[in-house]
């Protein structure tokens, strides 16, 4: 079985790692994007994914917080790939300097999951934390002041449903199944 983290933000990943149901990394976990994004990635088989001509880096950093995993607070830039309407908030420790060692890691987590989804067969749980509409403004409001583009105008919005029919297409050897995220249990 996949567990498949799909949260417009790293809350669906949390839960599962919380859980002890989050076996692999993927490329959705720590970004912020929403459905219609995914649906995109997946349509373009990752194409053109975190190319530097798509991406607007943010001129200032931010100070992230690691909750519970005991690790030191970062300085971060956040990074937003504008073709692909995501957001990129854990990954660039430097503006575009790492970006070969950031792709390296994508490329190793998309190709593991496109793997996974043509060479097997079974349940692919996809894990979402379906936040209403107001909750994902908040969030593209919080981020807005970091980028000139206009985080509304660049994130594709989309339904779970239509992600679920989509990747049911693409991938007919597997069952698509809907969770939402906030339901699981901790260890």
């Amino acid at each position: 079985m996949i567990h498949l983290p799909v949260g417009f933000d790293c809350s669906a990943a949390s839960s599962l790692r919380q859980s002890g149901l989050r076996e692999r990394a993927y490329p959705f976990d720590w970004n912020i994007l929403d459905i219609g994004s995914i649906e995109l990635f997946f349509r373009n088989k990752g194409v053109g994914f975190l190319e530097k001509e798509n991406l607007e880096i943010s001129k200032k950093m931010y100070t992230h917080k690691y909750e519970n995993q005991g690790q030191k607070d970062q300085k971060l830039f956040p990074v937003l790939d504008y073709v692909h309407g995501i957001l990129f908030v854990h990954d660039y420790k430097s503006d575009l300097k790492d970006i070969e060692e950031v792709k390296s890691k994508y490329r190793k987590r998309i190709n593991n999951l496109f793997h996974e989804l043509e060479k097997t067969s079974g349940d692919v749980t996809l894990y979402y934390d379906f936040k209403n509409q107001k909750q994902k403004t908040q969030v593209l409001q919080n981020w807005q002041s970091y980028f000139k583009r206009n985080l509304n105008d660049v994130f594709i919005k989309g339904s779970i449903e239509s992600l679920r029919e989509e990747l049911q297409k693409l991938y007919p050897n597997q069952n698509f199944i809907i969770c939402n995220s906030k339901q699981l249990k901790s260890k």
